[in-house]
């Protein structure tokens, strides 16, 4: 008889990844993660292993569990994820804490806020949940990630706008007050350097930002005063290593109350700024 903690063993074995083991049987049991010590002894049926085993090959090739899973959580937001959009970090739920203690208690009735570069949607989704009175928009260039979060913002049982378009050609003539982006920032030299598990299975039109990986922060320190009202408030992720060659990009107007913030391992890692 094949049992729950028979099994997992075996599972284990086969990934190398406890966690990773243990996530993929609760999936198929419909059990949380830790429930599954409490019931090794429990037989389990052929149907249920063979859905097992398809998973764990996908893991034994390297494919992120959250693709596998097609699920996430991200700042309380269940957010569906798959090979057309990067896998939500913890350091992006950082900067939409930062923005919703930034916007909170502001009179938002009537206020729009971008979540530029999209993917998921997971950033606009999280913010509009926490702050409903803000009209929210998701935008971005790829069809099949914009569907995603299309399908993403029905989840959640927002009413948000998806836009598709390069920057900001699918918004036409309209201004937003509030503008969060998390660009494509990996260099073209940085990303045969990523772990197989981003470099083989996430977007590289999501990772990469040209030669230096700068290419977006240099279109939006262009684009963006047009597209933003007087006083509007732009939010940006930028890598470890990109604090200073960012912050030159927006050192002068219509830039203005530039700063840096750090994530939880001490790297420079968000820009906040304001356009006069």
């Amino acid at each position: 008889m094949k049992t729950l903690g028979s099994i997992l063993k075996m599972s284990v074995e086969f990934v190398g990844s406890r966690r990773c083991a243990e996530e993929l049987l609760a999936h198929v049991l419909g059990k949380k993660r830790l429930d599954l010590y409490l019931s090794f002894d429990q037989p389990l049926e052929e149907r249920e292993i063979a859905l097992l085993r398809p998973l764990l090959q996908r893991a034994k090739r390297g494919e992120p569990l959250q693709y596998i899973l097609g699920m996430v959580d991200f700042y309380g937001c269940s957010i569906a994820v798959s090979r057309e959009v990067l896998i939500p970090r913890p350091e992006t739920e950082l900067l939409v804490d930062e923005i919703v203690k930034q916007l909170r208690g502001l009179p938002l009735e009537g206020s729009l806020f971008w979540d530029l570069c999209a993917g998921s949607g997971c950033i606009g989704i999280a913010v509009k949940k926490a702050l409903p009175a803000l009209e929210v928009e998701l935008l971005d260039l790829s069809p099949e990630a914009l569907a995603l979060a299309k399908e993403n913002v029905a989840r959640n049982g927002l009413p948000i706008v998806c836009r598709q378009g390069d920057l900001f050609a699918a918004c036409g003539d309209k201004k937003a007050h509030f503008l969060a982006c998390n660009p494509p920032y990996v260099s073209t030299s940085e990303f045969s350097t990523l772990q197989d598990s981003v470099r083989n299975w996430e977007p590289k039109m999501a990772l990469v930002g040209g030669v230096d990986g700068l290419d977006f922060y240099r279109r939006l320190s262009r684009e963006a005063p047009e597209r933003l009202h007087s006083g509007a408030r732009l939010f940006l992720e930028i890598g470890a290593s990109q604090g200073e060659a960012v912050l030159a990009l927006f050192s002068t107007p219509p830039w203005k109350e530039v700063r840096l913030a750090k994530d939880l391992a001490g790297h420079p890692r968000f820009i906040f700024l304001e356009r006069d």
